[in-house]
C-alpha cells in the first residue's frame, strides 16, 4: 500500500521534477547571454554617464535617474541559499518522506553543484531588468549625448563659454579684477612687450575661475562709461584644439564682416587686419591649450595693425602657453578663501530654503566648502548636487565622503 502510494506521488511529481529541470537548465544555458546583455547595456549607460553628470549637476530628475543606477551599482551578490529544515509530521507522511527523498535526492545533488551559478543568472537576469527600465527613462526623457571615443566626453567636447555671466554669483574676485582693469587701461605693463598690442594672461588651474572673472572684465568694459575704452569688443572661446581658421572666422564674425566660403588662413586674417586697422580693439581669448607658437604668431603679427593701447586678455592654465604667446603681464589666480566657497556654494545649495532648514545645514555646509580647496567651481559643482538633499544627515554623508580623498580629484571632476 505504501509502494503504491509513493508510485503515485512520483507520477505526479515527475512533470514536476522535469519541468523545474527544463527551467533551471534553461536558466543556466542563458546565463551567458544574459551575462553578455549585461555587458552592452553597461557599456550603452557608460558612454552617455558623462553627459549625464553634467546635466545632473543643475537637473533633479537627472539626478534620480544617477541615483537609480547607484543603486544597481551596490547591488550584492548574495553566494549563500539558506532553506529552512522542516519541522516532525506524523508517521506515515515520515515513512511517505523518506522514500521519495531517496528518489529527489539525485536531483538535488545536480543542482547543488550549480547552485553557485544558478544565483549569479538570477542576479544578472533582475539587474538586467532593471537595467532595461532605466535605459528606457534616459531613451523617452532624456536624450543623453553617448561618447563612442576612447576618451571621456569632457576631453572631447569642452565648455563652449561667452561673455554672458550673472555678476553675483561671483564671489571673491573684486581685488584680481580691479587688478586687471588697471593692467588693461595702462599704457604699459611691468613685463614690457611690443608697441600697440599687449596681451595680458590670466593663468590658473582648473575650475580656479578665470573664464569668471575675465568675463567680469569684459562686462565692465561692455557697459557704461567704461565702453568707450575699446572701439572693438570680441571674446572667443578658443578651447583644445587650437584652430586657428575657426578662429579667424569667429573674430570676423565679432566685427560684423562675413567671411563667406572662405578658407584659407591667409585670406581671413587679410579680412581681420583691415577691419581692425587703427581701431583699438580689446580682444579675449578664452581657454588656450596650444603650445605651438607657429599657430599664433600669423594672428599675433595680424592684430598688431590694431591701434595704440589694444589688449588682448588670454586665459589659459599653463604658464608655458602664457610666455609662447607673448604675454606682457601674467595674473596668476589663487583659490577662493572657504568663505567665499561657502558663498559659492550656499548660494545654489541653500536656494529657496526656509530659515530654520538653512541654520540647520549651515554648519556642515561650511565643512564641506573647506573640503573644495578653494575652486569656484568645485563649490559650484557640490552645491548643485546638495540642492537636493534635504536632511542633515545627507549632508554629512557627502562631508564624510571617500570622493575627498582620492588623488587627482580636482582633474577627474573639474577638469574645465
Amino acid at each position: 500500500m505504501a509502494d503504491a502510494s509513493v508510485c503515485m506521488v512520483l507520477n505526479r511529481l515527475a512533470p514536476l521534477i522535469e519541468k523545474k529541470v527544463r527551467e533551471e537548465v534553461c536558466l543556466l544555458l542563458n546565463s551567458k547571454k544574459e551575462a553578455q546583455n549585461l555587458s552592452e547595456k553597461l557599456k550603452k549607460i557608460h558612454e552617455v554617464l558623462s553627459d549625464a553628470e553634467q546635466k545632473g549637476v543643475a537637473d533633479h530628475w537627472v539626478r534620480s535617474w544617477l541615483d537609480k543606477l547607484q543603486d544597481i551599482a551596490y547591488l550584492r551578490l548574495d553566494m549563500g541559499l539558506s532553506i529552512p529544515r522542516q519541522k516532525s509530521r506524523p508517521d506515515l507522511r515520515i515513512l511517505l518522506e523518506k522514500k521519495v527523498y531517496s528518489f529527489l535526492q539525485s536531483v538535488c545533488l545536480c543542482f547543488k553543484q550549480t547552485a553557485h551559478r544558478r544565483t549569479i543568472a538570477l542576479h544578472i537576469k533582475g539587474i538586467n531588468e532593471r537595467l532595461d527600465s532605466i535605459a528606457r527613462e534616459n531613451e523617452n526623457e532624456f536624450n543623453f549625448i553617448p561618447n563612442l571615443g576612447g576618451e571621456s566626453n569632457q576631453d572631447i567636447r569642452r565648455v563652449i563659454t561667452t561673455s554672458f555671466v550673472d555678476v553675483s554669483e561671483i564671489h571673491g574676485r573684486s581685488d584680481d579684477k580691479k587688478t586687471l582693469m588697471s593692467k588693461l587701461l595702462s599704457e604699459s605693463s611691468s613685463q614690457g612687450g611690443d608697441d600697440g598690442v599687449q596681451i595680458i594672461s590670466i593663468v590658473g588651474a582648473g575650475g580656479m575661475g578665470k573664464t569668471a572673472l575675465a568675463q567680469l572684465v569684459f562686462n565692465e568694459f561692455n557697459a557704461g562709461e567704461m565702453k568707450e575704452q575699446f572701439q572693438v569688443r570680441i571674446w572667443i572661446c578658443v578651447s583644445d584644439p587650437f584652430d586657428e581658421i575657426k578662429i579667424a572666422r569667429a573674430i570676423l564674425e565679432s566685427l560684423n564682416r562675413s567671411a563667406p566660403n572662405l578658407s584659407e588662413f591667409e585670406t581671413l586674417l587679410q579680412y581681420i587686419r583691415e577691419s581692425i586697422s587703427g581701431r583699438k580693439f580689446f580682444l579675449v581669448l578664452d581657454d588656450v591649450w596650444t603650445e605651438e607658437d607657429s599657430k599664433w604668431i600669423p594672428l599675433k603679427v595680424c592684430l598688431k595693425s590694431g591701434a595704440p593701447g589694444s589688449r588682448i586678455l588670454v586665459t589659459t592654465r599653463k604658464q608655458r602657453v602664457a610666455q609662447i604667446i607673448g604675454t606682457t603681464y601674467t595674473h596668476s589666480l589663487n583659490p577662493l578663501s572657504d568663505s567665499y566657497c561657502w558663498a559659492v556654494l550656499s548660494q545654489i545649495a541653500l536656494q529657496d530654503r526656509r530659515e530654520a532648514d538653512r541654520e540647520m545645514l549651515e554648519e556642515t555646509g561650511m565643512e564641506i566648502a573647506k573640503k573644495c580647496k578653494g575652486l569656484p567651481l568645485a563649490a559650484k559643482t557640490v552645491g548643485g548636487l546638495l540642492r537636493f538633499k534635504n536632511s542633515l544627515q545627507e549632508w554629512q554623508n557627502v562631508l564624510k565622503s571617500e570622493m575627498w580623498g582620492l588623488e587627482k580629484v580636482r582633474e577627474d571632476l573639474f577638469p574645465f
